[in-house]
């Protein structure tokens, strides 16, 4: 069974006033979504996934690039503090799979990389399986300084509270006093 599914005025979750362009087919064991665009105010997803329906029927995926013009109309959509993320737009892509119809912390596997508009080489990526993420942050600093924060946590999924996390914190450059300069403007002490 193939489908070609057109949705406006979409409203689910967080997402209101959306528009949904879909292409794939359907079988007794998964749907495959072969084209999907997903517009709203809030954001922009293009790509593609798939949906087994029992567990054993092979892997759930997700898969595409996605856009947010202003990261915090959307906090606002999912009841977090908007004044705590910054005024921006971000984008990024999403690579995502796991068993059976429902993701879940110990069997979802995949990447997700967030591209931060200014400066340039900021990122956020994070990656991960079988419940072992890791969380990597990159940002340029004063001149050609280059600032890495790494943490790894390994979730455990009875109890989030009794995850593990460990973590580093690199820091590169050329000039020590423009780096100590710009991290006792922001809001790191530093003697």
């Amino acid at each position: 069974l193939t489908f070609d599914l057109r949705a406006r005025e979409l409203a689910v979750g967080a997402l209101s006033d959306g528009r949904l362009d879909a292409t794939g087919h359907a079988s007794v064991d998964a749907i495959d979504i072969e084209t999907c665009a997903l517009r709203s105010v809030e954001g922009v997803f293009n790509g593609r996934g798939r949906v087994a329906f029992r567990d054993g029927d092979g892997r759930s995926l997700l898969a595409g690039e996605w856009s947010l013009p202003r990261l915090r109309a959307l906090a606002s959509r999912l009841n977090l503090d908007s004044s705590r993320l910054p005024a921006l737009p971000v984008s990024g892509s999403a690579n995502l799979s796991w068993p059976g119809p429902r993701p879940a912390i110990g069997t979802l596997t995949g990447d997700l990389h967030v591209n931060l508009p200014r400066p340039e080489g900021n990122s956020l990526t994070l990656a991960g399986q079988a419940g072992r993420w890791t969380l990597r942050y990159r940002q340029t600093l004063a001149g050609e300084t280059l600032a890495e924060l790494r943490l790894t946590t390994v979730l455990h999924e009875a109890d989030l509270r009794q995850s593990t996390l460990d973590g580093v914190v690199d820091v590169g450059s050329q000039d020590i006093a423009a780096v100590l300069r710009q991290l006792r403007e922001s809001v790191i002490p530093v003697p």
